[in-house]
């Protein structure tokens, strides 16, 4: 039996489970006045659609590369991510909330680091930081010869 690394369906399948239910909308803190927001007025939104969702996804499937140690050794594992999106739409500070190991975690943050610019989200019509969370899903896929 030979492992592949999935392109299609399964991480489709895994992603739609865990990343729509773990988007955060946790506290924005906003730095002109020192408040903190339970919610943004308006999102920061990534990819054009504006289907946030599938285009960070899509974004995901594309670029996301399988660390050879954890391909070498058959190791399948989440790395949930919080980053931040900064109010230029750059993404900024991005921590790993579980590291599977095995060069997982460090995919993941290369993989976040490298987005392209997102449109930010506003708070009274202005530009301010985000903090979400997405699942960073490493499967294997097994095929028969």
């Amino acid at each position: 039996m030979k492992y592949i690394t999935n392109t299609k369906f399964s991480f489709l399948f895994w992603s739609c489970l865990i990343f729509l239910p773990t988007i955060s909308l946790g506290q924005v803190k906003d730095k002109k006045d020192d408040k903190n927001f339970p919610l943004v007025e308006q999102m920061p939104e990534f990819g054009e659609g504006g289907n946030t969702y599938k285009n960070v996804m899509k974004y995901i499937k594309e670029n996301l590369k399988y660390p050879q140690e954890a391909f070498d050794k058959k190791i399948e594992g989440t790395v949930p991510v919080k980053f931040v999106v900064e109010n230029d739409g750059s993404i900024g500070q991005v921590l790993v909330l579980e590291d599977p190991g095995y060069g997982m975690a460090e995919e993941a943050i290369i993989l976040m680091k490298g987005m392209p610019l997102w449109k930010p989200g506003r708070q009274k019509g202005q530009p301010i930081r985000v903090w979400l969370s997405v699942p960073i899903v490493f499967k294997l896929k097994k095929i028969d010869n």
